[in-house]
């Protein structure tokens, strides 16, 4: 009985396709009353924003139509909770990114980047319904793990993120003058203050596009790793997979003074809450502040074939007694 019910209740998919039939005429004919084909540019015009307000309406009636269907579907009887959860393992998983790598041509005998082709990867959940895209917008977490591959997503990013420590990677599959256009595009300088974990893996130069508008106190900064890539004069991912094809690149020594130095203005000397810090062919002065923060970790490591120089204030005795300053860090 509550089955035929049922039935009698839900309308004939013809029956539904004939009263939508009928309410689109009715709009269209009051469309065609109202406007024509007209030389006038004016009258043009007032008919064409006469459609467009038709049209408008039209698609937020499919919209909320949609949204009816997904509220039914069994996945929305998810809690929020599981849900943003859910949505936390898929950001972890599938990071967005762009495929901005550099590839041989054997064409040209060079190094070049392809088209680069951006892709969202778990920011995707935000396109399936309104009611996703509600649970990923309001859990800031998601959007604290920036990589900067686009200026754009990184600033939507860092502003979705809210008030929330950011981590920022930074690989090496960019150049000095590109680096530098996303960094000043991305709002990064506006937000540094924010950042609670710093992945630099790049080039001297290259390096320097980030640094660069790092020089402001950091309160929340926990963890900073920079590993720089000293074999390649050009700061150019080209060059140094180039590189990777030089018999000779192996009898090559690199003198201290030419491994990059961090600038003792780096993060404004303030870094109150940083325990890590790892350093990879990148020098830091012994007398910086950061190193006298709380340090847990200190790691730094220079090129096996460094040419050190005679500088007193790297000699082993000297590093034990400014190391000694820092009380927390951890002996291995």
């Amino acid at each position: 009985m509550q089955t035929q019910t049922h039935t009698q209740k839900r309308a004939s998919p013809s029956s539904v396709r004939n009263a939508w039939t009928s309410l689109a005429d009715a709009r269209l004919t009051g469309v065609k009353a109202t406007t024509s084909i007209s030389s006038n540019h004016e009258d043009s015009r007032t008919a064409l924003q006469r459609i467009d307000d038709e049209l408008g309406a039209l698609a937020s009636a499919v919209a909320s139509m949609r949204t009816r269907q997904n509220a039914l579907s069994p996945v929305t009887s998810l809690p929020v909770e599981a849900l943003s959860r859910i949505f936390t393992w898929e950001a972890i998983m599938e990071p967005p990114l762009s495929s901005h790598k550099w590839r041989f041509y054997w064409e040209t005998g060079r190094y070049e980047p392809p088209q680069t082709n951006a892709k969202l990867g778990w920011i995707k959940v935000t396109h399936v319904c309104r009611h996703w895209r509600e649970v990923a917008l309001n859990n800031a977490s998601l959007w604290t793990t920036v990589k900067l591959e686009s200026a754009a997503l990184t600033r939507v990013m860092l502003g979705r993120s809210r008030n929330l420590g950011a981590v920022i990677r930074v690989g090496s599959s960019s150049s000095y003058r590109d680096l530098s256009k996303k960094v000043a595009a991305s709002g990064l300088r506006e937000h540094a203050s924010r950042i609670r974990l710093l992945d630099l893996d790049t080039y001297p130069k290259t390096r320097t596009a980030i640094l660069d508008v790092l020089s402001k106190p950091a309160p929340v900064l926990e963890s900073v790793r920079i590993v720089c890539d000293c074999t390649d004069s050009d700061d150019d991912p080209a060059g140094a997979a180039a590189a990777d094809y030089d018999d000779d690149d192996d009898e090559r020594y690199i003198h201290e003074k030419d491994i990059p130095l961090l600038d003792s203005r780096l993060f404004g000397g303030q870094t109150p809450r940083l325990h890590r810090l790892v350093l990879h062919q990148t020098r830091i002065s012994w007398d910086s502040p950061i190193l006298f923060s709380g340090l847990t970790h200190l790691e730094i490591r220079l090129p096996a074939r460094c040419m050190a120089s005679r500088d007193s204030t790297t000699t082993p005795c000297s590093v034990i007694s400014r190391t000694g300053a820092c009380p927390n860090t951890k002996k291995p």
